[in-house]
């Protein structure tokens, strides 16, 4: 199995909110040019999209993230994947900056999922409407000829963990079963669970050590820009204590 792409996306749908592992002081010049990248479609330097700024500075996907990947029959006498697994590496999630700007339209999906908060998380088929139906290679398998292609598009979630991860391939050959990995150039994929109140969901904004918020998450106006917070003090104004 050949992988032709391996790409991170980020869908305008999950927003523009991203955590780090630690404190980002980011420089005026930093933050009037994350202002330029603010919204998706609109980028003012085409040369550098916001997920690409994030990334850069170490920040990674909350909840949620989703890699495309696009692969290709290697063997003339084709192929077939048989199952998918994460490979993950999972502890506390992450509590250093929160970028918050959360989304203003529908969530979004993938028809294959993973969820990471499971001990062994197996590819599970993501239907339009209900619940995720466990395991998706139970019942069927995706079959490739030779030079024949598919895109894939795959979604990690997690609710309790921060974690790095990889994806494992079981591959049908003709002369017998392989395994192939999907990782990120080398590297693992990552992604981290917001921090919560409690029960009901609602961001712990102050457990964060420092805070950055912008778009629809600006209690000002979503047309300010991105602006630091006291991450105590935005708690209050957002859930209407102050």
């Amino acid at each position: 199995m050949a992988l032709d792409l391996v790409q991170q996306e980020r869908l305008e749908a999950s927003g523009e909110t991203w955590v780090t592992a630690n404190a980002a002081d980011l420089t005026d010049r930093e933050l009037a040019q994350l202002d330029s990248l603010r919204v998706f479609a609109n980028a003012a330097d085409p040369k550098l999209s916001m997920p690409q700024f994030f990334r850069g500075i170490g920040a990674v996907d909350p909840g949620e993230s989703f890699i495309k990947v696009v692969l290709r029959g290697a063997r003339p006498e084709g192929v077939r994947i048989t199952g998918m697994t994460a490979i993950t590496e999972c502890g506390p999630p992450l509590r250093g900056t929160l970028f918050y700007s959360p989304p203003a339209g529908e969530e979004a999906s993938a028809p294959i999922g993973f969820d990471l908060d499971e001990p062994e998380p197996k590819a599970q088929r993501i239907p339009d409407e209900g619940d995720w139906e466990k395991d998706y290679f139970a019942r069927r398998t995706i079959s490739l000829a030779h030079n024949e292609t598919i895109a894939l598009r795959l979604e990690t979630v997690t609710a309790e963990h921060y974690c790095e991860y990889t994806f494992q391939m079981q591959v049908a050959t003709a002369t017998g079963a392989v395994t192939q990995v999907i990782d990120n150039a080398g590297k693992p994929f990552a992604v981290s669970a917001l921090l919560r109140n409690n029960a009901k969901g609602d961001l712990a904004f102050k457990d964060y050590q420092q805070l950055y918020v912008g778009g629809v998450g600006n209690p000002h106006g979503d047309d300010l820009g991105w602006n630091l917070w006291d991450a105590a003090k935005y708690e209050r104004v957002y859930y209407g204590i102050d």
